[in-house]
């Protein structure tokens, strides 16, 4: 049987098909569909546990959705995650630490099919915690595709991503995060 990691990046149109399962660690059959594997992993080296898919409603509109649940010890921070509508990415829904309620439209990590030097951006909007109306705060997610398929520490198949976050045009995050399959994340590099 082919190796699934290797089949899923095409060298010559410099193509790869991302799932969940490169983020969360899981093993992957290769099947070229966006699911939602089950997922109880903590992660060699770190202080992260993710698990799902789990239920989850919306507090804004009683939507039931599933999302994954990370928690990091060292600060105590649970985050929600959900796979995008248009299934291009996963992003954060909750986060422990905002002092709003719901957010919309985040990718945190790229799905489905990307080429190397690929750049997509994704709007965010945001909900606040007591009053559930649109927070009026021009925020957005740029992904940057730096290093579709390459070695990494020992480990085939690892991509590399520029994560930038801004909020009223102006930069307030921009990392590189590396995953690696059976790994998920193996490197983050916060500038």
């Amino acid at each position: 049987m082919a190796d699934p990691w290797s089949d899923s990046y095409d060298p010559s149109a410099k193509t790869r098909f991302i799932p969940v399962e490169l983020w969360t660690g899981s093993p992957w059959d290769g099947v070229r569909t966006i699911n939602l594997p089950k997922a109880d992993l903590h992660f060699d080296g770190t202080n992260k546990h993710i698990t799902g898919p789990l239920e989850w409603t919306d507090s804004i509109d009683g939507t039931t959705r599933l999302v994954y649940l990370r928690y990091t010890a060292r600060d105590r921070k649970t985050q929600r995650f959900a796979v995008r509508e248009d299934g291009t990415g996963i992003g954060r829904v909750d986060d422990s630490r905002w002092q709003r309620e719901i957010q919309r439209g985040e990718s945190k990590f790229p799905l489905g099919l990307w080429t190397q030097g690929e750049t997509r951006v994704y709007p965010i909007e945001a909900f606040g915690i007591n009053n559930k109306k649109p927070i009026s705060l021009p925020m957005q997610v740029t992904i940057i595709m730096e290093n579709i398929e390459h070695r990494y520490a020992g480990n085939d198949h690892c991509m590399t991503f520029r994560w930038r976050l801004t909020i009223r045009e102006r930069l307030a995050d921009n990392n590189a995060y590396t995953y690696c399959p059976g790994k998920g994340l193996a490197s983050l590099d916060d500038d």
